[in-house]
């Protein structure tokens, strides 16, 4: 029998047609015998049936993902992110933040490497979230994986500008690689951009002339210095200085810094600083003394003032007036202890050890808790200045402290300096890669590369000073002063060869003070779980805090075996013993630390905030409650506590 389809709009009724839901009509066409049979599908009934369908299949498809996805508790795409076609383009990023949010649950949950690997996963498909970003930098600076550090860093440079808290980070961690190329490739990248704020370009055009500067760049820093942008910043006019100065331009330095002070009379300290350097540059040590007297007059008990009056005379080469000047800072901030260790820093970078003596005499006479860093920070100057008599005589007085901070205690600080001595003494190839060996095995910072490798370019042990060097090269890849060490080094090898008949002694080192050579370290007695329990528990009811602290620091050097099991109470044991020593921001650290694994203990936290706002310490209360919201944002008590602590006083009637 024929078949016959059609495809109509509208239905035709008819005696003899059979209908399937009018979608279909089937009859022979005209009733006639033997006339072919005729389908006829009805359109709009099957557009109407199409459309329902697909709908209903697309509303099934979309729910089933959306339960699929809710699986995960991590996942951020909805139900309505799925089924509105204008929401796709979110569901990228969305995605990404589901997985950012999913290894931040695994780092709390202390799986750092699936962490860091969703973290990754979370940053490739949103590469725009700078907030991961700096926490996986952060992961990578902890571990000291500095390549990836970099190139996580590098990533967060888009096409949109980057806020500044992301580039001042950015500059930190370069300072912590010394990469000056990671700044001046995220300066450049920056300054490209045309939609870059004018406060961050000033911010950034500063950052760069300072980078240029460090690396005696001085014509493409005053170029820089020329732009207008810096024509309202404020430490422009000391930048300048300090260019016009490396240019041998020092004459005009000094014009240009008294018209500075001239036109800015708001700033009169500012304007002394930077006549004081201008002429001690230009060798007018009369106006620089001028200057810096009126400059103590101005400021005497600014302890930054007073640090800068003693390190302009000591450069100036006024020694004398230089100790004399520090003498007097030292009795009107002797109640300061923290200014003494900072003081003792910025005359480090003077690689002055007569100063620091100073600072160290005082320290260790108040008996202050920094007496131990700063005869520290003076055994690194002496390294760096050669001076091996002064070294061993400072560490055989280090090792008779009674009371050291923890960094003073590491049994690598020992080794190190104990071998970094004999290769000055005695350098051979075998003590010379022992020195690298070490320096590897520990993976130091940076500062003790650079003590070491100044400690043996002063002495003249160059081949020392290139093995060292290229051993740091192995961890800061990018770092401008181990490549500069390993080129200086490395030339001085070549020098040394060529003129290998003429070849003079390196000169000879002074005989040492202290004949004995380096004691060893005393030996920790071993305590048990009981004993260190019952003697801690003493001196803390006894409210001895600093003998405790210092029991507890010794125990957990010694690392007996029952130490890991007592984590938890010793953890909080550190906490007390920091907090009732009145150091705030080691407190907050300790408490940070505990909760970011341990929320359930945000309670306790809590209450040692409580009780720091019951002594009258708000500063404390207020810098412990901002911890541990960091750690524990969703926790209602922290959040009122910290309303009611930073909430105005009520206004008196």
């Amino acid at each position: 029998m024929p078949l016959l389809f059609k495809l109509v709009w509208e239905e035709k009724a008819g005696p003899k047609v059979r209908k399937l839901r009018g979608l279909v009509q089937i009859y022979h066409d005209n009733g006639l015998p033997g006339a072919p049979l005729t389908i006829k599908l009805n359109a709009s009934v099957l557009l109407r049936w199409l459309g329902i369908s697909t709908i209903s299949g697309y509303l099934l498809a979309a729910g089933g993902l959306s339960l699929w996805l809710d699986q995960n508790p991590y996942n951020k795409i909805r139900f309505i992110d799925l089924l509105l076609p204008w929401h796709w383009s979110d569901l990228r990023s969305l995605r990404a933040a589901g997985y950012l949010e999913e290894g931040r649950g695994d780092l709390r949950a202390g799986r750092l490497p699936l962490g860091i690997m969703k973290l990754n996963a979370g940053l490739a498909r949103f590469p725009q979230n700078l907030t991961a970003r700096l926490e996986l930098a952060r992961l990578y600076a902890q571990f000291r994986n500095y390549r990836l550090l970099r190139a996580v860093l590098l990533g967060g440079l888009g096409e949109q500008p980057p806020p500044p808290s992301y580039l001042a980070a950015l500059f930190d961690y370069a300072a912590l690689m010394d990469d000056t190329g990671l700044v001046l490739a995220a300066c450049n990248h920056s300054l490209r951009l045309a939609r870059l704020p004018a406060t961050t370009r000033t911010m950034v055009l500063a950052k760069k002339a300072e980078t240029l500067l460090a690396l005696q760049r001085f014509a493409d820093a005053l170029a820089l210095l020329d732009q207008p942008d810096f024509q309202d910043y404020f430490r422009g006019a000391e930048l300048r200085v300090l260019a016009l100065c490396g240019l041998n331009r020092a004459p005009e330095a000094v014009g240009f810094a008294r018209h500075w002070r001239q036109t800015h009379p708001d700033a009169p300290e500012y304007g002394l600083q930077i006549i004081s350097t201008a002429s001690r540059k230009n060798g007018q040590l009369d106006a620089m003394e001028q200057a810096l007297r009126e400059l103590a007059r101005r400021q005497p008990i600014n302890p930054e003032i007073q640090a800068f009056v003693v390190s302009e005379f000591w450069l100036a080469g006024r020694h004398d007036q230089a100790l004399t000047a520090l003498r007097a800072s030292v009795n009107i901030f002797s109640n300061t202890p923290a200014l003494l260790a900072l003081a003792a820093q910025r005359f480090a970078i003077l690689l002055s050890p007569e100063l620091i003596q100073i600072c160290f005499a005082e320290a260790k006479e108040l008996n202050l808790p920094q007496t131990a860093g700063i005869l520290v920070t003076l055994i690194q100057t002496q390294l760096r200045r050669g001076d091996v008599p002064g070294v061993e005589h400072s560490f055989a007085e280090y090792l008779g402290l009674r009371s050291r901070p923890p960094a003073a205690q590491d049994e690598y600080f020992r080794n190190w300096l104990r071998i970094l001595v004999d290769v000055i003494r005695h350098g051979t190839p075998e003590k010379e890669e022992k020195l690298a060996l070490l320096i590897r095995q520990v993976g130091l910072s940076l500062p003790v590369y650079q003590t070491s490798l100044d400690a043996l370019a002063t002495t003249q042990r160059w081949s020392a000073m290139q093995t060292v060097a290229e051993a740091g090269l192995t961890a800061y890849t990018h770092s401008t002063s181990l490549r500069n060490s390993r080129d200086l080094a490395g030339q001085k090898l070549k020098e040394i060869a060529q003129a290998a008949p003429r070849l003079t002694p390196p000169r000879p080192l002074p005989k040492p003070v202290v004949a004995a050579p380096l004691p060893a370290a005393p030996a920790a007695p071993p305590i048990t779980a009981e004993a260190f329990t019952s003697q801690i528990t003493e001196l803390m009811t006894g409210r001895k805090w600093a003998a405790a602290a210092d029991l507890l620091r010794q125990t957990r050097r010694a690392a007996p075996a029952w130490l890991s099991s007592a984590a938890d109470d010793l953890d909080w044991r550190e906490i007390r013993l920091n907090f009732e020593l009145g150091n705030k921001l080691e407190t907050a650290y300790l408490v940070g630390q505990r909760l970011r694994y341990r929320k359930t203990e945000s309670i306790r936290a809590l209450e040692l905030a409580r009780e720091a706002e019951q002594r009258g310490d708000r500063d404390s209360a207020r810098i412990i409650g901002h911890r541990i919201l960091e750690e524990v944002p969703d926790f209602p008590a922290a959040r009122r506590f910290l309303e009611k602590l930073e909430a105005p006083p009520p206004k008196k009637s």
